[in-house]
């Protein structure tokens, strides 16, 4: 992002709203910009369309082992239960999981991680590590990627409730 962009981002953005936060300072209200109120909307959706087939997957399966790596404007999921033959309902599940749990994929870093779906009680819930490695030069006489400090990351999230 550009200097420029980055002022004025600073100068005019509006306040967004972030699920289970409430807002510091003024105490007004804090209003999801369309975008987000559209993520919310597809995630809810694929709750709804395709909740029960991925709980009868993690079911199956005694849980789905996921793994991801991201950074440089991209975001791979991979699921290690995934097939040819259910790549049409694997693919969105890889989409939910990286907004779900808001894997990042744009700037200069390299991010990978690791985990697992399961079932407790009602809730399809996720374990999960991460490392990410800051990227502070590149090396132009190896022609490779010069990493700094590193980042690890973990949670055990809920994602939805299925029935």
């Amino acid at each position: 992002m550009s200097l420029i962009s980055r002022i004025f981002e600073k100068l005019f953005a509006r306040k967004t709203a972030t699920p289970g936060h409430v807002p510091s300072g003024d105490g007004l209200p804090v209003v999801p910009t369309s975008w987000e109120q559209q993520q919310q909307q597809s995630l809810k959706d694929f709750e709804l369309s395709k909740g029960s087939w991925v709980a009868d997957k993690i079911k199956t399966h005694n849980g789905l082992a996921f793994s991801w790596e991201s950074g440089n404007d991209e975001a791979f999921v991979t699921f290690a239960n995934s097939t040819k033959d259910d790549e049409d309902m694997f693919f969105p599940l890889e989409e939910y999981v990286v907004s779900k749990l808001e894997i990042p994929d744009a700037g200069e870093f390299s991010m990978t991680g690791q985990g697992t779906l399961y079932i407790e009680g009602d809730f399809v819930k996720a374990k999960y590590s991460s490392v990410m490695k800051v990227l502070t030069d590149f090396n132009e006489e190896t022609q490779t990627e010069v990493y700094g400090e590193e980042y690890k990351d973990s949670d055990d999230r809920k994602l939805f409730k299925f029935k």
